[in-house]
């Protein structure tokens, strides 16, 4: 009865019979069904809260990480998870209220933990960072004051200075008691500049350079009575002059310099240590904190009620589909067995005929049989077309054999130089025929160009040697315009 069907009427029977009982039992667990999706929704919408107050609680580890790394080493390059845990911050943020709308409370809990972090960076985060900056730039001038006054060239110009002195008071004659005075005098004057200027160094105030200021006043100013009183000096007290400004210029006044640029900065590593041990940043990160963790705590104590609702609703559905999936099953099982046996019985028949014509096109046998074609469903609909197809294969194969088999014994008697005759079987297999006519083509060129050679050669016993063989449609450097 089944082997009238076709395939799609089987399959509709057995499918229809199983999809009536499902329907009925899908109907019954409509309701049960629903009321989990809704459930297993609120469930995933409560895991997503969580997950936004861990994520805005990872934003700000982020920030607070970053922030300390700077504070310790000043490098910039440790303010990257403070930017990016900034950037992330302000996104997750925004996503807290969305998903807690219908919960005023929630939403409040949100705004409060967005004000307390705007709190936090301008309370304590910035002006921490700026302070650390200036730090920094402070120590990079203590670094380079440390530097320049750690250089010897001070005390070398000083001391070729005090050389010069001592050769210009040994110039002067004892008895000039005036202008001994006067290398005293300017001896001290550049005491109180190495003095006033050290003194600056050490304290950094601008008061202590007043002994360094008024001495490089009076220095000038008696080398300059020395001056007018021993002209015959004259180079030698240049000379000096030249010695101190040298000073001034190299040593000194690139000193004093380095000194002021360090007083620019005040805050030192102990104001931050100090604004740390009051512990604002902290007490803002617990805040925070304690807010996301209400967050969650509330969070979780509606998933727990929410998971038991629907584990509820989840054994009912299970318990009612279990007895409609066995009473489908037991269904199925019946109408797939009557339907598969019909089904494989046909394929088997055709699989046999199918791998018999195989047999045939791989030469493993010298004949083939028709597929069974009697089922008026699909297979025997296919099971026509291919034994419409296996007659013509098989026409076709026996044409190629006999043209092959001329063709075998045609190119033999080429082998031993007999040109006169072509292949004459034909075949529909276009491929084949094309090869055919190939062949004949080269048969009559090559006994057309031995013709040829045939009848020049003849000539040529004549002692007529004014023919020649036409080269045109010769491969040029063959073989045969070789032989030529």
């Amino acid at each position: 009865m089944l082997k009238n069907f076709s395939l799609g009427k089987k399959l509709l029977l057995g499918f229809g019979a199983v999809l009536t009982v499902m329907v009925i039992v899908s109907v019954i667990s409509y309701t049960s069904i629903k009321s989990i999706i809704h459930s297993a929704h609120w469930v995933e919408h409560t895991h997503e809260v969580i997950k936004a107050g861990d994520n805005v609680s990872a934003a700000m580890i982020d920030m607070e990480t970053g922030l300390r790394g700077f504070l310790i080493t000043a490098d910039m390059s440790y303010l990257e998870p403070y930017n990016s845990g900034n950037k992330n911050f302000a996104t997750y943020i925004d996503e807290g209220p969305k998903l807690t709308s219908d919960n005023p409370a929630q939403v409040n809990r949100w705004n409060a933990i967005k004000e307390l972090k705007e709190q936090w960076i301008s309370k304590w985060a910035e002006p921490e960072i700026q302070k650390r900056k200036e730090i920094a730039k402070g120590t990079n001038s203590l670094t380079s004051f440390k530097e320049i006054s750690a250089r010897t060239l001070g005390k070398e110009l000083f001391d070729g200075i005090r050389v010069k002195l001592n050769e210009l008071d040994n110039k002067i004659p004892v008895f000039n008691i005036k202008e001994k005075h006067l290398i005293t005098l300017t001896t001290l004057d550049l005491v109180n500049m190495e003095t006033g200027q050290r003194g600056f160094l050490l304290s950094g105030k601008e008061a202590s350079l007043e002994p360094y200021t008024q001495g490089k006043q009076n220095l000038l100013e008696h080398l300059k009575i020395l001056k007018n009183t021993m002209p015959n000096l004259a180079n030698d007290i240049k000379e000096i002059e030249n010695a101190v400004n040298n000073w001034q210029e190299q040593v000194a006044e690139i000193e004093i310099d380095a000194r002021r640029d360090m007083n620019q900065y005040k805050v030192t590593l102990d104001n931050l240590i100090a604004d740390m041990a009051k512990g604002t940043g902290k007490s803002y990160m617990d805040t925070i904190r304690g807010k996301i963790n209400e967050i969650i705590e509330a969070e979780e104590k509606l998933i727990v009620q929410r998971i038991k609702d629907q584990e509820d609703i989840a054994q009912f559905a299970q318990n009612f589909s279990i007895i409609g999936t066995i009473l489908a099953v037991l269904l199925g099982l019946i109408i797939a067995f009557v339907s598969t046996k019909s089904i494989v019985g046909s394929l088997n028949k055709f699989q046999t005929g199918l791998l018999g014509f195989f047999r045939y096109l791989n030469k493993e046998s010298d004949k083939t049989e028709l597929l069974d074609d009697s089922a008026r469903d699909e297979i025997g609909f296919m099971a026509k077309v291919v034994n419409d197809n296996i007659t013509k294969t098989k026409t076709v194969i026996e044409q190629n054999n006999l043209l092959v088999s001329e063709a075998d014994q045609i190119i033999n008697k080429v082998k031993h130089g007999q040109y006169n005759n072509t292949i004459n079987q034909s075949t529909v297999d276009g491929s084949l025929d094309e090869l055919k006519n190939g062949v004949n083509d080269m048969i009559s060129s090559t006994k057309e160009y031995f013709s040829q050679m045939n009848g020049i050669l003849q000539e040529y016993t004549h002692y007529d040697y004014r023919k020649d063989i036409d080269l045109k449609k010769i491969e040029k450097d063959g073989y045969f315009e070789q032989l030529v």
